[in-house]
């Protein structure tokens, strides 16, 4: 029996949305510019004591010298990267059933030609998948100043958590418990202040120089009585120049203007899909962040635990590996990884849940 699908004409469009092509890797792409290989078990990373800003001693020329040298230990902190590695079949049976498009689009393709196109389709998803994971981690690493990795055991079972801390200071890390940012008299730029000279003093901590708040936020902080008692030009000293009105969230980070001391404001919005399907925001509609100068990372990649790769020159983001396997016969599609997005001054950046849960 013959199938007739649509006989007025040919498929016109495939529909997509393209605002999901691209992976959410802002944070990625502008905080962790070094790349670093590895093919130990764990990075490591030194950490120098602070400069010092000891003053020699007054003595007269006629007494002995004084010693005044003091060495100060240096810590060196290792961590042992996540492993990520999917492994997919493609099976004779995938190049059987045409898609709806091709049949559609009256372009039938031969068998072959359709078996590599789920195997490029297949190295396709994976290599998002983990650069997706990837730009995750950079994105937990950088707002929270840790990462927690779920691994999965065969059969699904889950494995106790793993967390990665990179050592921010735990006062950089503040949930607001009783005056809120919703209300409009609460002082937002007194906050903001009181936690700038917190990241100040912080061991290779900084001023900040960009104020990033989540979506949820952003409507309540242009709208803010101190905020735009600090907007009246006609106060000499005034240094607050925010967009009010509409939001738009075109980019993952759209700029608002200024508040005092030249500390730039975005709203920062970006999504990953959870395990469940839902998309969820990298940086929590109700929290913000500052971000100081000295703010940056590393990608670092750990070693690749595969026969394939035992050769010590190799030094690589991503191993690809393909084999076929007699019976049933598929072929098998696995690609490894072992990425840690480092921040290597955790202390340039501060997170403030600012909003309630209601």
């Amino acid at each position: 029996m013959a199938l007739e699908l649509w006989t007025s004409g040919e498929l016109y469009e495939t529909l997509t949305d393209d605002r999901m092509d691209p992976i959410p890797s802002y944070i990625l792409d502008t905080f962790f510019t070094e790349t670093f290989f590895s093919n130990d078990q764990e990075i490591l990373i030194s950490e120098l004591p602070d400069a010092y800003r000891v003053m020699a001693p007054f003595v007269l020329p006629s007494e002995q010298g004084k010693p005044i040298f003091k060495a100060k230990a240096e810590k060196v902190k290792s961590i042992t990267p996540p492993y990520i590695k999917p492994k997919d079949a493609v099976r004779p049976q995938d190049a059987r059933t045409p898609r709806p498009s091709e049949i559609l689009r009256r372009a039938p393709l031969t068998l072959q030609e359709r078996f590599n196109l789920r195997v490029a389709e297949v190295m396709a998803f994976h290599l998002r998948a983990i650069k997706m994971t990837e730009a995750w981690m950079a994105a937990r690493g950088f707002i929270d100043g840790r990462v927690t990795i779920k691994y999965d055991r065969d059969q699904g079972q889950p494995n106790p958590e793993v967390i990665l801390d990179f050592g921010r200071d735990a006062g950089h890390t503040v949930v607001l418990s009783a005056a809120f940012w919703s209300d409009p008299d609460h002082p937002i730029l007194d906050d903001i202040q009181t936690w700038a000279n917190t990241m100040r003093l912080a061991t290779r901590g900084g001023f900040p120089s960009q104020l990033w708040l989540g979506a949820e936020v952003a409507p309540f902080f242009n709208k803010n009585k101190q905020v735009i008692a600090e907007m009246d030009t006609t106060v000499r000293g005034n240094q607050v120049n925010v967009q009010t009105g509409i939001i738009r969230y075109d980019e993952p980070i759209t700029r608002l203007g200024t508040v005092g001391a030249g500390i730039e404001v975005f709203v920062y919005k970006d999504e990953v899909e959870n395990d469940n399907g839902v998309m969820v925001d990298l940086l929590d509609p109700k929290d913000i962040l500052l971000v100081a100068p000295g703010a940056r990372g590393v990608r670092a990649y750990g070693a690749i635990y595969d026969v394939d790769a035992m050769d010590e020159a190799t030094a690589i983001d991503i191993f690809p590996k393909m084999w076929p396997n007699p019976d049933p016969s598929v072929i098998y599609l696995m690609h490894q990884s072992s990425p840690l997005p480092i921040p290597l001054r955790p202390n340039c950046t501060f997170k403030a849940t600012v909003l309630d849960d209601e």
